[in-house]
């Protein structure tokens, strides 16, 4: 668990299956997560299920997915990971990790996705202790490459390297993010 200014971070499970669908069960959200939406209740609870198994032993060290809470309604908004990317097929892994935010679509507009990957950049480098993490996004993705950009990760460029798709690849270095996070502070 950890948190950020108006959320709460928990890892998921099957008790959060119904904010979970509302998320993933969205078209506008499944449109730019490169996927049709979950379909059912059902399916949400089986997918959450294998998510919380993938995951297990993630969490101690501070990675996986995370459900995020609204601190003021308790309500699920959306979700924050720190794992493994997924390679596109007869790319050599790397060993990168992404960060990445998901966001209920009636919580649009109100700095929730910055605040998310905010947070999900935090947890990485101070309790993690990574070095570098990625994002990626559809080019026509422009609010997810905001949040990336609002986050002081750096544009790579197009690469299809990553979920068999053409995306936009950001990142970031633990030292360029300390130096982000002391200007933001002044």
């Amino acid at each position: 668990m950890f948190e950020s200014e108006r959320l709460i971070f928990r890892p998921w499970k099957v008790d959060y299956v119904e904010g979970a669908f509302r998320i993933f069960g969205d078209p506008e959200v499944a449109r730019w997560l490169a996927g049709t939406p979950v379909e059912s209740i059902e399916v949400m609870r089986e997918r959450i299920e294998l998510m919380a198994e993938r995951y297990v032993d993630d969490y101690p060290v501070g990675k996986g997915a995370y459900a995020a809470f609204e601190k003021s309604s308790g309500e699920i908004i959306g979700g924050g990971i720190i794992k493994s990317i997924n390679y596109s097929v007869g790319v050599e892994p790397q060993g990168e990790i992404e960060v990445g935010w998901h966001l209920a679509s009636s919580w649009w507009g109100m700095g929730y996705g910055k605040e998310i990957g905010r947070a999900c950049i935090r947890q990485a480098f101070e309790t993690v202790g990574l070095e570098r993490v990625v994002a990626v996004a559809f080019p026509d993705n422009v609010r997810s490459l905001k949040v990336m950009e609002s986050a002081g990760m750096r544009r790579v460029g197009l690469t299809d390297q990553y979920f068999d798709k053409t995306l936009e690849l950001y990142e970031i270095f633990r030292e360029d993010w300390k130096n982000w996070q002391s200007n933001l502070d002044m």
